[in-house]
């Protein structure tokens, strides 16, 4: 296990690296109650990997142990991802359980792309919070964790990844078909993201929220009402 255990660990202060984007949209937004989760969860995600690098170390996978890395990839980006729904208690839960199980059901829903959704009125939340969830979705969307191993592994290892997630390899190099899905998406989110802003929603984490959401197509909606959307950039636009 302590080759697993290392490889979770990279992938977790990944993750604490990419809270960034919601610590620099909570400072935007001023949301402080927001700001502290979002390093809350940034400190545990590094502190749990860096745990993981100490203790382990980080070696070619076989299938069984890649199999057993995605599974506790996705568990732990969850579990630790709920950190800011159940601080900023968002369901209004007086039960801590059940503040609990919703927080980690919506935070896994963003990761692993399903786009279930326990909350019905997202315009009383903190904005920071929605571009974090949207941005959970992207994480998920990209397969990250995939993407990121291609960058460490050789093709033979990287082969058996994508066959653990069930990924048929198109063409002759699986690494450069996956590099290149990173980059198409990420040029999407851009372009996405300027031509919203130019249709009139001037804010650039909204713009960016809302191409989290569209492009991943798991249904993470960071309003409640995109008709609202629609009419703002008409209004803006006219």
């Amino acid at each position: 296990m302590r080759p697993v255990l290392a490889n979770l660990g990279f992938v977790l202060q990944f993750a604490g690296l990419l809270m960034l984007l919601p610590i620099l949209s909570g400072f935007y937004f001023d949301e402080i109650k927001s700001l502290t989760s979002f390093f809350i969860t940034s400190f545990i995600f590094f502190a749990a990997g860096f745990l993981l690098n100490v203790v382990a170390e980080r070696k070619v996978l076989d299938f069984k142990s890649a199999s057993i890395l995605m599974t506790s990839t996705f568990f732990l980006l969850g579990l630790v991802g709920s950190i800011p729904y159940f601080y900023l208690n968002i369901f209004s839960d007086s039960n801590i359980l059940s503040r609990f199980t919703n927080s980690y059901f919506e935070s896994i829903s963003g990761y692993t792309t399903t786009g279930l959704s326990l909350l019905t009125n997202m315009d009383n939340l903190p904005r920071s919070l929605l571009f974090y969830r949207s941005m959970t979705h992207w994480v998920g969307g990209l397969g990250i964790v995939f993407i990121l191993v291609t960058f460490f592994y050789p093709e033979s290892v990287v082969e058996r990844f994508g066959r653990v997630l069930g990924i048929e390899k198109i063409g002759e190099n699986i690494k450069k078909t996956f590099v290149s899905i990173l980059l198409v998406y990420s040029v999407f989110i851009v372009l996405f993201a300027v031509l919203n802003y130019y249709v009139g929603i001037s804010n650039l984490f909204d713009s960016i929220d809302i191409s989290f959401a569209s492009l991943m197509t798991g249904g993470f909606s960071p309003v409640s009402d995109f008709s609202k959307i629609a009419a703002l950039s008409f209004n803006n636009y006219y």
